[in-house]
């Protein structure tokens, strides 16, 4: 390609923005609202251990209504300790989150787990407008019982990320267990890279890895911790409980230069939802014994203004092929088939093309390839 092919590949995000409006064919003075003046496509991650998540918990309105709020600070969120035999809370959560959205919520639920009667599930909580799931399973774990609960790997794409692809890796702990299930969470990582092909995930959840369970000494020991292709994000000093004592259960562990160079360092901790909504200890109590901890995966995407700001003459190029694909799933979303809404768009984009060059178009039409 000729040496100026960077540019000549980046896509015209404002172009794109205008040509989706000409394909839903609203008005050219109608702005687009691209979602906030500060958007890049960032994705909020959460992982949140409700204790004893299920039909008891999701029939008290006042401990709905705080989850509903916690959960939708989240564009992916992980959800542990469901005990519910039924298999109808998370559906019910879900309805209740989606209440008056447009931009729902689908879920992803393993199966259940458990050596013992005493059953659980993960569920993974995200929103379809910014992640694709394409494949999940649960750890294959007969031959050794390393786990009580079996990890459940789930591998998304998310194309408005710097990070396009990635697994999350949700798992609870065995408090009595824990050095040796963290030890062998190394194995569960190297399963999932040998599967896909990619050193990218994040290993979420209860890890119990504090306090009375696990010692310093031996959480320093471990083969997750001393193993460089692992980052603790959450550190030891944080506190991810309700009750008075001070323990960091909770963590995020990622792997993959590309998932570590793109985390915001000052948007990863712990949420105290107590706090935030004013909640006494009692009702903080009846939502969880765990707080949820957070962290964000730096976005793709250049702000745009409104189209109302935006003439002819002040198009630029910027932004990236996944931006375009991005946009045309939010605004042509009703096409099952992605070819059919790239082919609208570049026939909307007669007069503009000469701004650009036509590489991109080129990049749109190979899409299926890419």
């Amino acid at each position: 390609m000729p040496p100026n092919s960077g540019i000549m590949a980046s896509v015209c995000a404002i172009v794109i923005a205008c040509s989706l409006l000409v394909v839903t064919a609203p008005s050219s003075s109608q702005a687009f609202e691209f979602p906030g003046s500060s958007y890049d496509g960032s994705l909020v991650i959460g992982a949140f251990n409700i204790q004893v998540f299920g039909l008891s918990k999701v029939g008290k309105p006042d401990v709905v209504e705080t989850l509903v709020k916690i959960l939708r600070r989240y564009d992916l969120v992980l959800i542990q300790e469901i005990r519910d035999s039924s298999q109808t809370a998370v559906p019910t959560l879900l309805k209740l989150v989606n209440a008056n959205l447009e931009d729902k919520y689908d879920v992803i639920v393993s199966e259940r787990l458990g050596r013992t009667s005493s059953k659980e599930q993960y569920a993974f909580l995200y929103k379809p407008s910014r992640l694709t799931v394409l494949w999940s399973y649960v750890y294959e774990d007969d031959t050794h019982d390393r786990f009580e609960r079996e990890p459940f790997v789930v591998y998304f794409e998310s194309p408005t990320t710097a990070v396009d692809r990635f697994a999350m890796i949700g798992i609870h702990i065995k408090p009595s267990e824990a050095v040796e299930e963290i030890n062998h969470l190394v194995h569960v990582y190297e399963d999932f890279v040998a599967r896909s092909g990619n050193k990218n995930a994040i290993i979420a959840g209860d890890f119990n890895a504090d306090c009375g369970y696990v010692s310093k000494t031996s959480l320093y020991k471990s083969a997750l911790r001393t193993d460089q292709r692992f980052s603790w994000i959450i550190s030891d000093d944080q506190d991810t409980t309700v009750a008075k004592s001070d323990c960091a259960y909770d963590r995020f562990v990622i792997a993959g230069d590309e998932l570590s160079d793109n985390i915001h360092p000052d948007r990863t901790g712990t949420f105290y939802f107590d706090k935030h909504y004013g909640l006494d200890i009692e009702t903080t109590e009846d939502v969880s014994d765990h707080y949820p901890i957070e962290m964000v995966i730096q976005g793709n995407l250049q702000p745009i203004q409104p189209m109302s700001t935006t003439t002819p003459d002040s198009i630029s190029c910027s932004g990236s092929f996944r931006t375009v694909v991005w946009m045309c799933q939010l605004v042509v979303g009703q096409e099952d088939d992605m070819p059919v809404c790239i082919h609208k768009v570049v026939q909307s984009l007669v007069g503009y093309i000469d701004r650009c060059t036509d590489d991109w178009i080129r990049l749109f039409m190979n899409y299926p390839k890419i």
